[in-house]
């Protein structure tokens, strides 16, 4: 939408988790029993978000993004689900959360694609440290479960370096526990993009990498 001439950002999806945080950081997209019970070990953070689904259920979140192409190739579908046929997009969803892993966004607005004025104006908004990020740190803080965040290329690890601090080469951090229960330090990976510009490496590399990485 617009407002006074200019086009409105537009926000994007809460953080794909199960586990007893799940409501709390997705209430705008949360069915109860959509997802397994499990705490997430594992973040994988890419840069731009993606739109919010439509309709209510988290089995929707994500849907199209590159990474699902990677993680198809380890993730070991249940044998219900596999009785059911191919592993659609709800399928791989439920597959990564069984597995320990969420997924999120360093920035909280959605990805415009490339050549789009918006697309531009994104590139200069993505650079600017008073850019709309999401609650990353937060989330590190509530759900003390995960152990590593693996980013989704290079420009995810800049984009939160430049948002929650540090260098771009740490690699841990120090996060407070909450409530008021000590610190413990977060390993920070970065992983070979998944993206289908990133050519330079072969998709059974990149599925090693993200298989070595997530399922730690």
């Amino acid at each position: 939408r617009r407002v006074l001439g200019r086009e409105e950002p537009t926000p994007g999806c809460g953080p794909l988790l199960g586990g007893k945080h799940a409501a709390r950081f997705r209430p705008e997209c949360f069915t109860p029993g959509d997802l397994p019970d499990v705490e997430p070990r594992v973040l994988l953070l890419g840069e731009t978000s993606s739109p919010k689904p439509v309709g209510s259920s988290a089995l929707a979140m994500y849907e199209g993004r590159s990474m699902w192409r990677v993680m198809e190739r380890f993730l070991k579908v249940s044998a219900s689900d596999e009785e059911k046929g191919s592993a659609d997009h709800a399928t791989l969803v439920k597959t990564a959360v069984r597995s320990g892993v969420a997924v999120w966004d360093v920035l909280a607005e959605v990805h415009a694609p490339r050549g789009t004025k918006r697309a531009k104006r994104a590139a200069g908004v993505a650079g600017a440290v008073g850019a709309a990020s999401n609650d990353v740190v937060g989330l590190l803080e509530r759900v003390r479960t995960i152990e590593a965040v693996c980013f989704i290329g290079a420009k995810a690890r800049a984009a939160f370096a430049k948002r929650f601090g540090g260098d771009k080469n740490d690699a841990s951090i120090t996060v407070e526990n909450v409530p008021g229960e000590g610190v413990r330090e977060v390993s920070l990976i970065v992983l070979p993009s998944s993206s289908r510009a990133n050519a330079r490496v072969s998709m059974d590399e990149k599925a090693r990498a993200w298989r070595e990485a997530l399922l730690r």
